[in-house]
């Protein structure tokens, strides 16, 4: 995603976008790339 998209982004935007820390995090992802899962265990 071009950077000026996801500078526009919220975390969870970021996330559907595909948007990663690291490109291993595809595959292993970590806490700060899965935000939506915080938000489901909410509920």
């Amino acid at each position: 995603m071009p950077d000026k998209l996801k500078s526009k982004a919220n975390l969870v935007q970021r996330q559907l976008l595909g948007a990663v820390s690291d490109p291993l995090s595809f595959y292993l992802p970590r806490e700060e790339d899965v935000p939506l899962k915080a938000l489901v265990e909410l509920h």
